[in-house]
Parts: structure tokens; C-alpha cells; sequence
């Protein structure tokens, strides 16, 4: 699938934690798992923790979710 506007939600145990606005392509989870990664590593969640999270990927604007990855 091409790449597309996604909202990105980051979630921890599943509570909310941050949304995100991304350009990119739902079927590479690949990518997805780097948004996730990148998110954690910034934020300074220590890595002992980062099994608790998942991120979900929806359609710009429609949060029909596209895709979904862990750590």
C-alpha cells in the first residue's frame, strides 16, 4: 500500500499515552515499529518497560485502525 496520513496512538497497558500525526505506509510494520521505538527512546521509557506498549495506526481523521504493532 502506498504511504498515507495515519494518526498514530502510543499506548501503555492500553491507556492512551501520546497521538501522533504520520505520513506513512500501514502495511510496513516494519516503519510503524520505528515510530513506536523512536517514541519510547525519546521519551526515556526505560526498555525493561517498552513490552507494555503498543501503537495503533488509523486513517487520518477516521480512527478506523489500519494496522497495530508492539514492541
Amino acid at each position: 500500500m502506498a504511504p498515507k496520513q495515519l494518526d498514530i496512538e502510543i499506548r501503555r497497558k492500553g491507556r492512551r499515552e501520546d497521538v501522533l500525526s504520520v505520513f506513512a505506509d500501514p502495511d510496513d510494520t516494519r516503519a510503524l515499529r520505528a515510530y513506536l521505538l523512536d517514541w519510547l527512546a525519546s521519551n526515556k521509557w526505560a526498555q525493561a518497560r517498552w513490552g507494555e506498549f503498543e501503537l495503533h495506526a488509523f486513517n487520518a481523521g477516521t480512527w478506523k485502525r489500519v494496522a497495530k504493532v508492539r514492541v
